[in-house]
């Protein structure tokens, strides 16, 4: 069922810039061309040769008020095989302590798949 080939935590600082997990700023593009609101954010691609750009063609997640929320979802996305597990990005440990759990437990409908 693995809907999505590549997934990325990014961070969104100011509008029409996102930071790379590589720590680099690029411009980003959405689908519904309105800039993405400050914070932290999943960043999906439907293909695993989809281009390195942040194009109008990802998925934003998001946002989130820290990168370990981000990557909690991340991991959950890979556990569940809505994404396709990066080799060259693996997904860290993160300890879920119960206020992480109950966070996404709250926010559960964030880790569904578009239909």
């Amino acid at each position: 069922m693995i809907k999505f080939q590549r997934q990325e935590v990014v961070r969104v600082d100011c509008p029409g810039f996102i930071v790379s997990s590589s720590h680099k700023a690029c411009r980003y593009e959405t689908s519904d061309g309105e800039p993405l609101a400050p914070g932290y954010y999943l960043a999906l691609w439907r293909s695993s040769d989809a281009s390195a750009f942040y194009d109008d063609q990802i998925r934003y997640i998001g946002p989130f008020s820290n990168h370990t929320e981000a990557q909690l979802l991340r991991a959950s996305a890979v556990a569940l095989k809505i994404v396709a597990l990066n080799i060259d990005k693996p997904v860290t440990s993160i300890p879920v302590e119960s206020n992480h759990r109950d966070w996404l437990l709250s926010h559960s409908g964030l880790v569904q798949a578009e239909g």
